[in-house]
Formats: C-alpha cells, structure tokens, sequence
C-alpha cells in the first residue's frame, strides 16, 4: 500500500461537503415523510411498508455496490453514479400518488441513496490517520441534517405538506453535486479481493452486526411515528423540527469530542453505554411521550443512540474488515444495521403503532435494545 499523506495534507472538506448534503437529504425525508404520506390517505400499515421499503433496501444496495468498488477499485466513481441515479429516481416523488406506486418510487430512489454511502465511509476511514477524528468529519452530516430539517420545517409550515417531493429532489440534486468534488485515497491496495467468510466467522463480528440490527431495528416505532405523535397531541411542524434538530444538534456536539472519549475509553465499552442509553431513550418515550422537558432529554439521547453507537461500531468494523474487504465490510455493515434492522423496525412499528399505539411499540422497541445490550456483552469484542 502508498501511504496516504497527501491526502491527509490537503484536508477533506470534499468529505464534509458530502456528509452536509448527503444527511441533508435525510434530513428532509426522516421528519416529514409520513405526515406527507399520511396527508396522501394512507394508514399506520402503509406508512410502515413504505417507510420499511425505503430502509430495506438498504439491505442490497451497501453490500451491491460495496462488491463492485472493491472489485474495481474506483469508490469514488460509483457513489458518483448511485448519486446520480438518486436524482433521476428522486422525481418518482413529484408523480406518485397511491400506495403502490409510492412503494415502488421508494424502493428505486432508496437503493441508490443508500448505495453511495459505504463507498464514501471507506474513504474517510482510509485517509484519517486518527479513526477518532472521524466525527470531526462526520458531524458535517448532523449539520446538513439540522438545516434541512429546520428549513424544511418552516417551509412545510408556510406552503404546506404537499411540497415535500419537490424539496427531496432538490436535496437529491445537491447530493449529487457533493459527489462530484469527492477525491479518492491515495492507499492503493493492490491485493487480490479476499473472501469475508473467515472474518465472517469470528464471534466478536457475528456479535457486532446482530447487535447493529437489534439496535437500529428497536428505532423503527421512532423514525417512522415520532411525528405523528406529535401532530396527533395538537403540535405543528415548527415544534416537531425543533425536536428533530435538538437531537441532532446533540449528535454534532457528541461526534465533536469522539475522538477524545475514543482516546480515553475502550471502543466497546462505549458502544455498550451507547445501547444502554438507547434502551433508557425508549422508557421515555413510552411513559412521557408528549412531555416537552422529558422529550428534550430523551432526545438529546440521541447522541449515544446514534452518533455514540455509530462511531463505534464503524470503527470495530474497519479493524476486521481491513484491505480490499473494506468497503464490503462496511457495506455488510449498513446492509444489516440500517437494511435488515432499519427495514424489519419500520415495517414491524406500523403493525405495533397499528396494533398497540406507542406503548406497545416502545415496549417493543425497550427489549430490543436490552436484548441487544446482553448479546455484545456476552460475545463482543473486548478491547
């Protein structure tokens, strides 16, 4: 491999650009869609099917695409095209107005938005000498998400909900802008492409990614019907953006300090206090789902339920999954975490919000996370 210091000398605010757009667009579509969906007159299951389609393909699209920019070695070049391809699939939105269709124009725009990802991860990982300074990148992202879901939130406020499909094909198109100005790392690895299935076998990495899914899986409910809770209570979309950005605001601060609370503490036993508060979030929610001073703590949790858990486990999968296995590995990664368990939470919160309200999905969502907590325990990594 050639050392990387060129790249390390010349900064990465090509990689910040990314991040801000990237989440961005997350952060117009995660807030609003379902009180978009519901306004298009479809129900609790719908929603969930549709908000499930949306993170299920990203059990696909990661580890697709992760194989082919190991296998050619131009990472850059496919986030380009799964950008791009994002765009074009972005203006489903604009047309789409009935259950099946939406479905549709969320499993297409959705593959391709999360197949651009891993590729860009591995990157960072690849030119950061210190994997602690990641967050210092990465909360780019919350930033990107903050403004968006600020700015979409007024906007929706003042023209109304039905402008939703054109701001997620803005977002798009910034998106892939982002991507154009993206420069590769200078570490060439010129190893042939390794299987993953030994390091596939190793306990501590079979522990990890079944954890990622517990966890990500246990945030379905909130993701998909935090709004409407909300909405239901009487609030409007000033306030529901504010919560949005508060949580992420908190997820900036935390991703701002990782690299020294990674310098002092172990990585797994951070990941383990992150489940731990994830598992605390979730009690708040079910008892005091709609009480603003309870809310505005149980959101600043969000910072270990996602920024803590997330800068932790990329940084256990990079140590196995090192070389030409990086990018599958951190495709494998988002594959079962945000796919599989993102997929299974959203599509499983619309028939426990259907079944049971948020009680029942809060306690659902509190086992998950416990359950989760007890399997790293037992089999994760240690040091």
């Amino acid at each position: 491999m050639t050392a990387p210091s060129a790249t390390r000398q010349r900064g990465h605010t090509d990689l910040a650009a990314f991040y801000f757009a990237y989440f961005a667009l997350l952060g117009v579509l995660v807030p609003y869609t379902s009180l978009w969906l519901d306004a298009q007159g479809l129900d609790a299951v719908q929603i969930g099917v549709v908000m499930g389609a949306f993170i299920g393909t990203k059990l696909i699209a990661p580890a697709l695409w992760g194989y082919f920019a190991d296998h050619s070695g131009h990472k850059v070049r496919w986030a380009q095209a799964a950008a791009g391809l994002t765009v074009l699939f972005a203006l489903g939105w604009l047309v789409a107005e009935r259950f099946y269709s939406l479905l549709l124009v969320s499993i297409t725009f959705s593959f391709f938005y999360h197949a651009m990802l891993p590729q860009v991860e591995a990157i960072t990982l690849e030119r950061l000498h210190d994997k602690g300074r990641y967050g210092r990148i990465r909360l780019w992202g919350s930033l990107g998400f903050i403004a968006a879901v600020l700015g979409a939130g007024q906007w929706l406020h003042w023209q109304g909900v039905a402008w939703l499909p054109w701001l997620l094909v803005i977002a798009a198109v910034f998106t892939f802008a982002s991507t154009l100005v993206l420069r590769d790392s200078a570490i060439h690895h010129e190893e042939a492409v390794v299987p993953l299935a030994p390091i596939l076998r190793q306990p501590a990495v079979q522990a990890l990614l079944v954890t990622s899914f517990l966890v990500t899986a246990s945030h379905g409910v909130y993701y998909n019907f935090y709004s409407i809770a909300w909405k239901e209570a009487g609030y409007g979309e000033s306030l529901i953006s504010v919560l949005w950005a508060w949580a992420v605001l908190v997820e900036v601060a935390l991703f701002f300090v990782l690299h020294r609370l990674f310098a002092r503490w172990s990585v797994p036993w951070l990941l383990q206090v992150a489940i731990a508060l994830t598992a605390l979030r979730w009690g708040l929610n079910l008892f005091w789902p709609t009480q603003l001073g309870v809310q505005l703590f149980a959101q600043a949790l969000h910072a270990a339920s996602y920024a803590l858990y997330h800068g932790a486990a990329i940084t256990l999968i990079d140590r196995h999954f090192r070389g030409r296995t990086q990018v599958r590995g951190q495709g494998l990664y988002a594959a079962i975490s945000h796919g599989l368990g993102g997929g299974v939470g959203a599509l499983l919160g619309g028939y426990l919000w259907h079944w049971g309200g948020g009680t029942l999905g809060y306690v659902v969502s509190l086992g998950l996370a416990l359950l989760a907590l007890w399997i790293f325990h037992q089999w994760g990594d240690r040091k």
